[in-house]
């Protein structure tokens, strides 16, 4: 099997003494996240409920030069990243976002993509509870893969994260140039973001839809510690002018 490498065309950052892709393709458009509103169901049905067409964006992104995915650990979602690892024989790099239902049971499901980062959910994250968080780092870094955390409240959660002593080595995030879905003090929390002792990793960064790359990706690429995105995609053409954009702004180096 090919190695993700060979087809990344974006830059890499080393954590934890690995190789990550500074831009992987989003998974929260495939379960109809809240986030995308009226359109919401419409891409539960579109993705979710039809595979194929996950599998046409992952297979159009590597093709684009992405060959990572941040996946959110859905059975329907590992399943066709498996699908899609074993058409293309190319060893996709994956992160996984666990913790929606049952994070046990998600973690051990996700060994088949082999992951390289859990990022525990916002509705474990944000509870800002050390004991839990102490117990799924811990599973996460048995299981061999490296413990990160995902917040919808940064501005509370960060400082949190960041006196609490935890071995988390990431944080996922929200940032774009309009503030959306960073709470109501965003120049704040892109403080923290500068500030903080662990890479950052941006998510909603095109406010879901409502930002074009061409507007985001100058802005989320200049700020201090954000060592990467991920960002979701609807459709074939959405990834051609979006992932072109990002191959601007995170130029792969050397």
């Amino acid at each position: 099997m090919k190695n993700w490498k060979e087809f990344c065309q974006v830059k890499r950052f080393l954590l934890n003494g690995r190789e990550i892709p500074a831009v992987s393709l989003g998974t929260s458009p495939f379960i109809g996240a809240g986030q995308f509103r009226s359109k919401a169901a419409d891409y539960y049905k579109k993705f979710y409920q039809n595979p194929q067409n996950m599998e046409e964006i992952i297979i159009k992104s590597v093709k684009l030069g992405i060959p990572a995915i941040q996946a959110i650990a859905y059975e329907g979602i590992i399943q066709t990243i498996k699908n899609v690892r074993e058409k293309l024989q190319i060893n996709l790099f994956s992160s996984i976002t666990i913790g929606f239902h049952d994070w046990r049971k998600e973690l051990e499901e996700s060994k088949v993509i082999d992951p390289q980062i859990a990022f525990i959910f916002p509705s474990i994250t944000d509870l800002r509870n050390k004991a839990k968080l102490k117990e799924v780092i811990d599973a996460v870094k048995e299981a061999g893969v490296i413990p990160g955390c995902a917040t919808h409240n940064p501005i509370k959660t960060l400082p949190f994260l960041e006196d609490s002593g935890l071995d988390i080595k990431v944080y996922l995030a929200p940032i774009n140039p309009e503030g959306k879905f960073m709470g109501s003090e965003p120049a704040k929390v892109l403080e923290l973001y500068e500030k903080a002792k662990k890479p950052v990793i941006g998510k909603k960064v095109l406010a879901a839809g409502d930002i074009g790359p061409e507007e985001a990706f100058p802005f989320v690429s200049k700020i201090e510690n954000i060592k990467g995105i991920t960002v979701g995609i609807t459709s074939i053409q959405e990834a051609e002018e979006t992932f072109e954009q990002a191959r601007k702004f995170w130029p792969i180096e050397g």
